[in-house]
């Protein structure tokens, strides 16, 4: 009778940012986007990838290194840019067998612009940080093309092949229930969002789907308040809609209480009913208490007067929020930010009482979550996991509470960074060059402590996971299981050794 009885989303979602509140819609809903074979005689392509390579976790772990020639022969037997199985590579750019590495800047899917190696395929580009991302595409692109191909290589020995149902277009005759087809289409530096990262995973034989987004510079204080009581500046919560702030110049105007028309005695400085001072409004920054509606719609109204910036004021006593959008986000093109409530009030109260104050938005430079290796992996392992737990062709089993993805895909991105010289107590964290944490922390979504057999840092035992107040699922719930995992690891190391390979 055309009733749906189940629904299954293969897009997983890990925010890894410190603050649990980044992405917040008001309502709390976040977006939801939704062999073994014998190693074959193979001719040297020349390749070679300027990249952090493994075990370097990311930038603030290491150095780039010039590679040449890094595939496996036993898992990428004709390099990573084949998939017709004969000597000599198919694509010059950023796509292969295993993955196909592009930017999405636009946020609309689609096959965007690949890093070119040109016939040498030399993936040399250069870097430079104290730019915009955009800056240096061709070095990002690489990195993601490169830890995606590792990532396939590595695990390849380890039992995630042909027959297990990995991620290659061309199986190059190994058993499978499907003839490949299902390579993973990386999109980097992607518009649709910031702050996070995704992996869809569809049944063996269809493209599985890696989405990387750009996340917020180090912290700064956008907002600086320029005459009044409060002057000074200020920290503020980032949008993941509308234009980012500018780094150069900032964006500077009188600010201006925005007021509608109040159904039910509601708020009439929350712009969720129609503006009525809208020609106040023209060329302001906007000033705007968080209620009941969307921030992308509060966004979006105030812009349609012809504000050139929003000030959302926190009313929640705390820290400012990073905010989603929500359904009108997509058609904002101004830049936005959260403040504290106490903040807020203050400048709320300033602007009831006539003095007119003015303020200055800038942005930081964002930072590109196709370096953090922690990352891409941790996306790559929801892949192997989805693909393993229920064998190739039912990717929909992980859903219950208890499921272990995000643990799973913590141990990922641990185990490939691990050290020689690593010990037990080492505090490990994940994502930290993204989210900007510092090294030794953990900070990032819902992980409680750093990674370490040391209890007086992590304390945290499976019946943790029973404290729902504290631990959240997926992501919490995960924390816990990869700290089991990765106390596994290392009686397994104090037991057999460590093999830097």
């Amino acid at each position: 009778n055309g009733e749906i009885l189940n629904k299954s989303d293969w897009i997983i979602n890990c925010s890894f940012e410190s603050n649990q509140d980044h992405k917040n819609n008001q309502s709390n809903n976040s977006k939801i986007y939704i062999q073994e074979t014998e190693t074959k005689s193979i001719l040297t392509d020349g390749s070679s990838y300027n990249v952090f390579a493994l075990p370097v976790e990311s930038p603030i772990h290491g150095s780039r290194q010039l590679l040449f020639e890094p595939s496996s022969d036993v898992a990428s037997p004709y390099g990573w840019h084949d998939i017709n199985g004969v000597d000599g590579p198919e694509y010059t750019i950023t796509r292969g067998n295993n993955v196909w590495a592009r930017e999405d800047v636009d946020g609309l899917g689609g096959n965007g612009y690949s890093a070119d190696g040109t016939s040498e395929l030399n993936f040399d580009f250069e870097l430079n940080f104290d730019q915009q991302p955009i800056g240096y595409q061709d070095a990002s692109l690489t990195n993601l093309f490169y830890i995606n191909n590792m990532m396939h290589d590595i695990w390849y020995q380890y039992g995630f092949d042909e027959q297990s149902g990995n991620f290659q277009e061309n199986n190059y005759g190994n058993s499978s229930s499907f003839g490949g087809g299902d390579s993973v289409n990386a999109d980097g530096q992607d518009g649709d969002g910031m702050n996070n990262a995704s992996f869809g995973t569809p049944a063996d034989g269809a493209n599985p789907s890696m989405t990387m987004y750009l996340w917020n510079g180090p912290s700064g204080e956008p907002l600086t308040i320029n005459n009044g009581a409060s002057s000074g500046s200020y920290s503020g919560g980032s949008a993941d809609f509308g234009d980012s702030l500018p780094t150069e110049s900032p964006v500077t105007a009188d600010l201006v209480l925005v007021t509608d028309d109040p159904v039910l005695g509601g708020d009439i400085y929350d712009a969720c009913e129609t503006i009525t001072n809208g020609s106040e409004i023209a060329g302001k920054i906007a000033v705007i208490r968080r209620g009941t509606c969307e921030f992308g719609f509060k966004v979006l109204a105030a812009q349609a007067e012809g504000a050139v910036a929003v000030i959302i004021v926190n009313n929640v006593p705390g820290s400012a929020v990073n905010m989603g959008g929500g359904a009108d986000g997509g058609s904002v093109t101004i830049p936005s930010i959260m403040v504290a409530q106490d903040l807020g009030n203050d400048l709320i109260s300033e602007l009831e009482s006539g003095i007119t104050i003015s303020g200055s938005l800038i942005g930081t430079i964002d930072l590109d979550g196709s370096f953090d290796n922690g990352i891409v992996s941790h996306e790559y392992g929801h892949g192997i996991s989805q693909r393993l737990t229920g064998g190739s062709s039912s990717v929909n089993c992980m859903n219950n509470a208890e499921q272990m993805g995000e643990g799973w895909s913590d141990w990922f991105g641990l185990m490939i960074t691990i050290e020689e010289g690593d010990s037990a107590i080492d505090p490990r964290g994940l994502g930290n060059f993204a989210s900007g944490i510092s090294l030794g922390e953990a900070g990032f979504s819902s992980r409680k402590a750093p990674y370490t057999t040391d209890f007086s840092i992590n304390d945290y035992t499976y019946g943790d996971s029973n404290d729902e107040s504290n631990i959240t699922e997926p992501h919490g719930v995960g924390f816990v299981f990869a700290t089991m995992l990765w106390d596994l690891t290392w009686a397994y190391i104090d037991k057999y050794g460590f093999d830097s390979d």
